[in-house]
């Protein structure tokens, strides 16, 4: 016993050492930990992590009309199908589904979770190899930006990258890029996508049992995908099930439902509908992940089906393609665009959009000029307009008919396209005025100087789109006030926006979206008048209205035709609406025979009167007066403000408390005649005369010669007393070529350019205009001292120069050809 005693002390003291030592390392160890475990917190804290790396800029749009039917997909730029998702646009089913099976205490750890490294850790060692993982779905949201390769090294910056992220973002914003990035096969991301892909509806409308199955499948997208593995996909789903079970959130009976069915799995395709809308859309809204447009899916149904039955009705024609635009008028929103008539065809160009493509007008630029120039007073409606033959120096413009109607009045020439009269009208509000408020009213394609388009801008020979005319035109519907077309609702989210090239016509879209105030151009009382004139069936030339449009109420309508029957057009508008249609080809060619009205305005009418049926209250006398428009008295023929001199008078429509009326008739002048001559004295001549007060139209050259070409009667003045001293000092034109008697000869062989001669006449300066009449036809007209030109042609003719004041002189010449 005494010598095993010292052996127990030794024990003790041995003992005693380790324990110290056991302290001692614990102490290191646990300070070890301490530095590491402040190092961690600091790296998390200061080395830098950008947390916009987590996310990625290529996105997947989808566009839904205004009733949120679904139009169309568009792939991202990397070919994934990607929707970035908040919260509150997916079904709790999911999340909480989500949240069960890959990350139950993802609400309460800071981004890496300690029992499940533990728990995995036990399994693996048990097993032998990986059986399963511990990656929190913070961690799978930072993994998903880096390299994939499976390393310890990649799962320990994983976990770091996941601390950083847990302190810069919300859990809500966690989940959410989870939901947007997360793998759900090929080329599927995100819950949204999948949803649409394999059930053909949102995230928000998942049920139970479909939110369970989607769920599973970031596990192992290639082996899970329930299109191609519906046995494993369901396997994962019971798993799922279990999970939300045991968590507390779904109930025993919820669980027992789900179980028993099957959702219905079915690869569904992205829908292609107003594939030249979308196209628009998408190019002027590149980063918009959902997009809620203007569009109407069945007024756009119902305009693709008018447009494809007008061009096989006018295919005998030539006619290949159509294209139609339907606004909204209060509002300037688009309900629908056609920009072909068939997409898909190659060989019509059918994905060139034809809605906003510039082509000519034709007359259907002409309403927006004679509104101009109602507003600025330029014209009433009742101003009798010159329709005679012109010459505008070398240009000589005809109406269509290649007729002249005389004097019309202003809103009978617009509805019945007359070309001359819109000339003059142009030339008396200005070229650059209107260029200025043409642009102003949405024709954003007229970005030339005024002075390159001219005079024949008035018959429509600039290039317009269907989408701005159609704007234009609802501004005079909305009283004046201009709007761009708008194609997108408000309240749509934006991620990111970058947007890409954008076009003239797409830079105008997206501005569309931005509120701001309409731009006030006309007054409303000027727009009433130019939709009056055009709901007005009695001005309309007869062959223009089909029999069964007659009848029509509640619609203005304009028609179009360019030069060279290329494109036929027709705007109609009702109180709320504006229906646009234009009918062609892409390439250029002409189609013989076609006009706006014969082509464009029936399906334009129909869809009118079907808007009218199904889209508003019809309103048979619209449009209606606004108000602040009076009746002034106006002279009986020529329709401008009455002088005391002018025979006759009738009242009709003015703008009230206008800043300027047309000038009062300077046509209708008082002379003193001569009793015993019956010639016109002056009051140089008129002293010893006995003379009586008598009144006579003096009309311009060009408008006395067309009336005594008609017969009509125009109450000119007699010549003046031949014995004026004062009158016998105002010479008279004198033609000096050709002399009369010349004879010319022609050489069929020659052009006839090349054999052409000068008009010339000596005139005082002090003349405005001298015109040259060819065997009673006027062939030009031009200033004192400006030659003239006429091209021969075999026969005898008689040449007449006349001045404004009605001088005269004629010279006969003879031409034969070779």
């Amino acid at each position: 016993m005494i010598s095993g005693r010292p052996m127990s002390i030794r024990l003790r003291a041995v003992l005693r050492r380790l324990l110290r030592w056991s302290a001692v390392a614990s102490l290191l160890l646990a300070a070890v930990c301490l530095i590491a475990l402040l190092v961690l917190v600091a790296a998390v804290r200061w080395v830098p992590f950008d947390a916009k790396s987590l996310e990625s800029p290529e996105t997947s749009s989808f566009l839904f009309d205004r009733n949120g039917r679904p139009l169309r997909a568009f792939l991202g730029t990397d070919e994934q199908w990607r929707v970035p998702v908040h919260l509150d646009e997916v079904s709790t089913h999911v999340v909480n589904a989500i949240v069960a099976v890959e990350d139950k205490r993802f609400f309460t750890h800071w981004g890496v979770d300690p029992v499940a490294i533990l728990r995995a850790s036990l399994s693996n060692l048990r097993g032998g190899r990986i059986i399963s993982g511990a990656s929190t779905i913070t961690m799978q949201v930072v993994g998903l930006s880096a390299s994939r390769e499976r390393t310890l090294g990649r799962k320990l910056r994983q976990a770091f990258r996941a601390l950083q992220a847990e302190r810069v973002l919300s859990k809500q914003r966690i989940l959410e890029l989870y939901l947007t990035y997360a793998p759900y096969g090929g080329n599927i991301c995100g819950i949204e996508a999948a949803a649409q892909r394999y059930f053909g509806k949102s995230a928000a409308a998942l049920t139970l049992d479909e939110a369970t199955l989607l769920a599973g499948i970031p596990q192992s997208p290639a082996r899970l995908r329930p299109d191609r593995f519906p046995k494993a996909a369901l396997a994962r789903r019971n798993t799922v099930l279990i999970r939300m079970l045991e968590d507390d959130k779904i109930t025993l009976p919820e669980y027992d439902r789900a179980l028993t069915r099957h959702p219905l799995v079915g690869s569904h395709d992205a829908p292609g509908l107003a594939p030249h809308f979308t196209d628009l859309v998408h190019e002027a809204y590149p980063r918009m992940t959902r997009i809620r447009t203007t569009l109407d899916l069945e007024v756009q149904q119902r305009a693709e089906a008018l447009v494809a039955e007008a061009v096989r009705s006018n295919a005998a024609f030539g006619v290949t393609n159509g294209a139609a635009v339907v606004l909204q008028n209060d509002t300037g929103e688009v309900l629908a665009m056609v920009g072909s008539a068939d997409y898909t065809a190659v060989s019509t160009q059918g994905q060139v959009n034809g809605a906003t493509s510039p082509r000519s007008p034709g007359s259907a630029l002409k309403p927006l000029l004679y509104a101009l120039a109602f507003s600025e007073g330029a014209a009433l409606p009742d101003t009798r307009l010159l329709d005679v033959p012109t010459f505008y120096g070398g240009y000589h413009p005809e109406n269509f008919d290649h007729a002249c109607q005389g004097l019309v009045s202003a809103d009978k020439a617009m509805a019945w396209s007359l070309n001359i009269p819109a000339i003059e009208l142009l030339q008396s509000t200005g070229l650059n005025r209107a260029v200025s408020f043409m642009r102003n009213a949405g024709l954003a394609t007229l970005d030339k100087p005024a002075g390159e388009y001219g005079l024949s801008l008035a018959l429509g020979t600039c290039g317009v789109t269907l989408l701005d005319l159609a704007g234009a035109y609802a501004m005079l519907a909305r009283g004046g006030d201009a709007l761009a077309p708008k194609v997108m609702i408000e309240g749509t989210r934006i991620t990111r926006p970058e947007p890409a090239r954008l076009t003239t016509q797409t830079m105008s879209i997206r501005s569309s979206s931005i509120a701001s105030p309409p731009r006030h151009l006309l007054s409303p009382q000027a727009a009433y008048f130019a939709l009056r004139a055009l709901a007005d069936a009695t001005l309309r030339p007869p062959e223009e209205v089909a029999l069964a449009l007659k009848d029509m109420e509640g619609i203005a309508w304009k028609t179009g035709t360019s030069s060279g029957f290329r494109d036929a057009w027709t705007i109609a508008c009702t109180r709320t609406h504006t229906t646009a249609v234009w009918l062609g080809n892409f390439d250029g060619r002409p189609s013989p025979g076609i006009t706006g009205a014969r082509a464009a305005a029936p399906p334009a009418l129909t869809m009118a009167v079907w808007l009218q049926n199904h889209r508003e209250t019809r309103d048979p006398r619209w449009p209606r007066n606004p108000g602040g428009i009076t009746h002034i008295n106006v002279c009986a023929v020529t329709g401008a403000p009455s002088s005391p001199d002018c025979p006759t008078t009738r009242s009709v429509m003015a703008i009230a408390n206008a800043a300027r009326l047309p000038v009062s008739c300077r046509i209708h002048q008082r002379m003193s005649i001569d009793t015993a001559t019956s010639q016109v004295l002056c009051p140089r001549c008129a002293e010893g005369h006995a003379c009586e007060e008598k009144v006579f139209a003096v009309w311009p050259a060009r408008v006395s010669q067309w009336f005594r070409d008609h017969q009509i009667e125009e109450n000119a003045p007699p010549p003046h007393f031949s014995g004026c001293a004062t009158r016998a000092g105002l010479v008279a034109p004198r033609i000096v070529s050709p002399t009369n008697g010349d004879a010319f000869l022609v050489q069929p062989g020659r052009p006839a350019e090349a054999q052409k001669i000068a008009l010339r006449a000596v005139a005082p300066a002090a003349g405005s205009l001298l015109y040259w009449f060819l065997d009673g036809q006027l062939i030009a007209s031009v200033t004192p001292g400006t030659d003239a030109f006429l091209i021969l042609q075999p026969g005898s003719h008689r040449l007449r120069c006349a001045d404004d004041l009605g001088r005269a002189d004629e010279v006969a010449f003879n031409v034969t050809a070779e």
